[in-house]
């Protein structure tokens, strides 16, 4: 085996960076387990929307930081519709969003930040949807006009 692969069901509800605890239990455990045998870990997809929800950790940091994308309006954070439910995308043109993205991936907690504790150094992240595809939106895509 070169590879684990997980795709979204790896995350509870859809939340990047929450493991299911039902399907897995104790993640790093499972991690270490498989790097004793010298196997890649995983390719685990994180997406750069996130579920709209204030007890999603991940939202919540970026939300207060105020790094997501606009709406046409510039008032609050554009939400559309994907795989999670309501979603907001990170504006990756902010500058303080990379500082935040590359914090999420973390196995430990910088300065009081939440970051991906229940990881290790051997998870390899598979970036996926990076073009803002949304459900809902038209043209199955975010409105052209969102601020960034």
């Amino acid at each position: 085996i070169d590879v684990f692969w997980l795709d979204i069901e790896y995350a509870e509800d859809h939340k990047y960076f929450m493991w299911n605890k039902k399907t897995f239990p104790d993640p790093v455990k499972m991690t270490k387990d498989i790097e004793v045998v010298e196997w890649k870990v995983y390719g685990i997809i994180a997406d750069p929307h996130l579920k709209c929800s204030n007890d999603y950790p991940a939202y919540k940091c970026v939300s207060e930081l105020r790094v997501l994308i606009k709406p046409k309006s510039g008032e609050g954070e554009y939400e559309g519709w994907r795989w999670p439910g309501s979603s907001s995308w990170i504006d990756f043109f902010h500058p303080g969003s990379r500082d935040f993205w590359i914090l999420l991936f973390k196995t430990e907690t910088i300065d009081g930040q939440w970051s991906w504790t229940e990881s290790t150094n051997n998870i390899v992240i598979w970036n996926d949807m990076n073009e803002p595809s949304v459900f809902n939106g038209p043209e199955i895509m975010m409105p052209k006009d969102n601020i960034h």
